[in-house]
């Protein structure tokens, strides 16, 4: 019930933001969270431009890994087993600093943020093919992310950029480069 108020609110907060977006895109890129080895993400975003030098932006960003580690004796009899997974679904929203270079060919960007993450995990535990424990765990924890970000046009209507970005949430940090398109509105 928690999750889906949660939710709820979002899209509340979401939709009538998307009104006031001067570009829409998606980004994709590489994430390496703490605890788990490097994995893909992907989400998308709007963001409206306040004035020359300050940048809103709203989005939604994902990311799951799984991994796997078995363990036999010499004598090929199955030893034991550990599964474990996790995954988050971020909504977040970030303001940035933004100053053109050479002209509007280039705009680099510093800035920092505030998400809601639903984090679920999962650790499942076998020996001699009985499970022995299988934890699963969803919860809602707050982020507060920092990113740099270059961007260029690549037509009047459309612009890339890649973002360096770390986030804290509790009880797992995390660094991810992405590049994304968007589109103006």
């Amino acid at each position: 019930m928690k999750r889906l108020l949660l939710s709820t609110v979002l899209i509340a907060l979401l939709v009538p933001a998307a009104t006031y977006c001067q570009r829409l895109g998606i980004r994709a890129g590489v994430l390496d969270p703490e605890g788990f080895e490097m994995t893909f993400t992907y989400g998308g975003f709007g963001s409206y431009q306040v004035s020359r030098y300050l940048e809103i932006e709203a989005g939604i960003d994902y990311w799951g890994k799984d991994r796997e580690h078995s363990y036999y004796d010499p004598y090929g009899q199955y030893g034991y087993r550990s599964e474990s997974s996790a995954s988050d679904l971020s909504f977040s929203t970030y303001t940035k600093y933004t100053v053109p270079l050479n002209g509007e060919e280039f705009i680099v960007g510093i800035g920092a943020g505030f998400g809601a993450h639903f984090v679920s995990t999962r650790e499942l535990y076998m020996e001699g093919g009985m499970v022995v424990s299988d934890r699963k765990d969803s919860a809602t924890h707050p982020g507060m992310h920092f990113l740099v970000e270059g961007s260029a046009p690549l037509s009047s209507e459309f612009k890339v950029s890649t973002r360096f970005k770390m986030g804290a949430v509790p009880d797992l940090f995390r660094v991810d480069l992405t590049t994304a398109l968007a589109f103006k509105l």
